[in-house]
């Protein structure tokens, strides 16, 4: 049986990796062996005026937590920084007046990569869309959220006025985590 002693393992980038806490043998993990990060959660601070019958970058302008600093809240896109694989969510409520119907879409890239939808056919009441899913994204990849309607021009995101009444933070977010092990 053979023993390896060390003070401190560090990885190439210069962050901590491994290190070993005390001489009782503690073995502690650095910022660059996290879970699940990079992660962030963003939700929209007010609804916006937008037209139908295209599609638009929906507004997550705020931030619940961004642990890496890689959620940009002018562009609404996330750059992960880390390549892997990242388990994302979405939803967007917004009132519909004529029963048209609502999309939206997960955008990597700039290219469609998935759809949540909600049919129309009922009129005056709000729409609740989006979706999850596991998504593979490279250092330099970057997601983000269109969302559609085809209705003239409504003000959405909103909150959710039903039962059990939501905020725009509640009602309306956009968010991702890197899955470990993948």
């Amino acid at each position: 049986m053979s023993t390896l002693k060390v003070t401190n393992i560090e990885a190439a980038d210069g962050t901590s990796g491994l290190s070993i806490a005390n001489s009782t043998g503690v073995v502690s993990f650095g910022n660059n062996l996290s879970a699940n990060a990079p992660a962030f959660s963003a939700y929209p601070s007010a609804g916006q005026s937008l037209s139908g019958s295209t599609f638009h970058d929906m507004p997550f302008d705020t931030e619940e937590f961004d642990s890496n600093g890689k959620f940009n809240t002018s562009t609404y896109k996330f750059t992960p920084g880390v390549a892997g694989f990242y388990f994302v969510s979405w939803h967007i409520c917004f009132p519909v007046a004529n029963g048209a119907y609502v999309v939206t879409r997960l955008m990597k890239n700039d290219t469609a990569f998935r759809h949540g939808q909600n049919g129309g056919g009922v009129t005056n009441i709000q729409r609740i869309t989006g979706g999850n899913c596991v998504i593979q994204l490279g250092v330099s990849d970057s997601i983000h959220v269109e969302a559609f309607h085809g209705s003239g021009t409504t003000t959405f995101p909103s909150n959710h006025s039903g039962v059990g009444s939501m905020t725009l933070q509640q009602a309306n977010n956009f968010s991702a985590f890197k899955l470990m092990g993948l």
